[in-house]
């Protein structure tokens, strides 16, 4: 397999997305089947198997589950749903779910059914033991070699894998932007929110006449990057609809391409090893395709080759690079400014590879200093009069780490509130900000009397510089006014701008420029913390 599968994965100009269904649900968290499920409510709801068979019967008088599985299960759902309404509002077996989702059921209207399906699936969240070695491998490529994933699951098996955005509903996936990268598209619904959930007759109504919606938006997908399905039957319903639609938008050179890039992974416990060979889809307009299909038992092999073709860059990272760039065409902004760094003209093809780039978004004074960090007394400065427009991210993983070295503790949180999350992490981990208020209070701060018990009443009785700053160093909390602390800041600052310069070109005492850094970072850590 790896001889064939892995040079079409890198012939590919993406990561591929997986496509993932119920099979692999049950494969590492041995969720029910949707008839099984249903069947676990209905017991609840009857408490009597004669009845739910004599309801299995009658849905079966109006589809047959063996050529219309959906619009069996569909009906099926409906009628057990009539009879769990009638008794979920007052029975004492569901009083802890009408509790929990009373705003879902009296204000969103949500089915009772899909809040009992949430809650169901939810049981199902450990991965099951024998299957934890292979489900590691599955979070292992996740980083670099996954684009994303589509799932029709509701369930939150994919969130364990993939740090990635998640849109819960169709909704979402055809009203918000979407970037193609990074993602999760749960096209059905999920437990988090049980009203996506699509599971009754209406709903796949709803499916039918948004499936070519979903298709266009899925389309890009399909065209630019391999496409790997996992936990579906080659007959699955959801699937064979949206290729339907896909394909009609498709010429047949475009059709061909996407079919050399499809893959159906096919669970069969009679293989030893993974064994390749074809499948053919046949579509109601004549048309078809030949797609590459995988049986096996063990996926660890599977995984280990999609391991081997990785992007450069973590796919969550290019995600909010792809984010940023989307945003400034967007907003079409004259004050945004991109920043590149561009390699040499006379760099080898090789060299031009291993070229690491930066990018960033209002920056222009960054560019004017010809990219150098900024300086202490700079950063002071900018948390004050909010004007040098550092780039957050790099400020936060080179500046701050940087500088936090050399100058003790540094203010940080004006950039942390505009980081994005992979950042926030990084600044966590290594601490470099206060955690906490308390942290900046030494215990000489502790010892001195605590006169005064707000920033007029300091201003209003303290005339000298070090005497202000040393009494303001005393408050609390909880008795720091943001707003005018901010403007006393300023106006010492505007007074005294070589304050925060270093001992060769400052004129003021060590003291004052330690009182007055600790004080920034103290209105940093208030403004910008929450």
């Amino acid at each position: 397999m790896n001889k064939k599968l892995l040079p079409m994965l890198e012939a590919a100009d993406a990561l591929p997305f997986l496509f993932v269904g119920s099979g692999i649900s049950k494969r590492y968290l041995e969720i029910p089947t949707w008839f099984d499920l249903v069947k676990e409510i209905a017991m609840d709801t009857y408490g009597d198997e004669y009845k739910f068979e004599a309801i299995r019967r009658e849905a079966e008088k109006s589809f047959n589950p063996d050529t219309d599985y959906n619009k069996y299960m569909s009906k099926l759902v409906d009628l057990v749903e009539k009879d769990l309404e009638n008794i979920w509002i007052t029975d004492d077996k569901f009083a802890h779910n009408r509790k929990k989702y009373s705003e879902e059921y009296l204000k969103k209207h949500t089915s009772v059914i899909k809040i009992e399906i949430a809650e169901l699936i939810k049981k199902y969240e450990n991965i099951i033991e024998e299957k934890k070695d292979e489900f590691e491998m599955l979070k292992a490529i996740s980083k670099k070699s996954i684009s994303g994933v589509i799932t029709t699951n509701y369930d939150e098996l994919m969130e364990k894998v993939f740090d990635f955005e998640v849109y819960e509903s169709q909704q979402e996936l055809i009203f918000h932007a979407k970037y193609n990268v990074g993602e999760v598209y749960k096209i059905h619904g999920s437990v988090n929110n049980p009203s996506t959930i699509m599971i009754n007759s209406n709903d796949y109504k709803e499916i039918e006449e948004k499936n070519k919606y979903i298709a266009s938006k899925l389309l890009t997908i399909f065209i630019e990057h391999p496409i790997i399905f996992l936990g579906y039957s080659m007959q699955d319903e959801d699937i064979l609809h949206i290729l339907e639609d896909i394909q009609i938008s498709l010429s047949e050179e475009q059709l061909k391409n996407v079919a050399e890039r499809m893959f159906f992974i096919e669970w069969n416990e009679t293989k030893e090893s993974a064994e390749i060979g074809t499948l053919s889809i046949n579509f109601s307009n004549g048309r078809s395709i030949t797609v590459t299909k995988i049986e096996l038992d063990d996926y660890s092999e599977l995984y280990s080759i999609l391991a081997e073709n990785k992007a450069k860059y973590p796919v969550k990272m290019l995600r909010y690079m792809k984010e940023d760039i989307y945003n400034l065409v967007l907003t079409n902004d004259p004050k945004g400014k991109m920043l590149l760094s561009l390699p040499n003209e006379e760099m080898s093809k090789d060299e031009i590879k291993d070229v690491e780039f930066v990018y960033g978004f209002g920056v222009i004074e960054l560019a004017k200093r010809g990219y150098s960090s900024p300086t202490p007394p700079e950063v002071y400065r900018d948390i004050l009069l909010d004007d040098a427009n550092y780039i957050p991210e790099a400020f936060l993983t080179q500046t701050l780490p940087q500088l936090s070295k050399i100058y003790g503790k540094m203010p940080g949180y004006k950039y942390f509130k505009n980081a994005n999350t992979s950042t926030k992490n990084f600044i966590t981990q290594k601490g470099l900000l206060e955690e906490h208020f308390i942290h900046f209070k030494t215990q000489s701060i502790l010892k001195r009397p605590h006169r005064y018990h707000s920033v007029e009443e300091v201003i209003a009785n303290e005339k000298n510089l070090q005497k202000q700053l040393q009494a303001l160093e005393t408050l609390t909390e909880e008795e720091i006014d943001i707003d005018h602390f901010q403007d006393v800041l300023v106006g010492l600052f505007k007074e005294h701008q070589n304050i925060f310069a270093t001992r060769k070109v400052s004129e003021y005492t060590p003291t004052v420029g330690a009182a007055m850094r600790r004080l920034v970072r103290e209105l940093d850590y208030l403004k910008y913390k929450s």
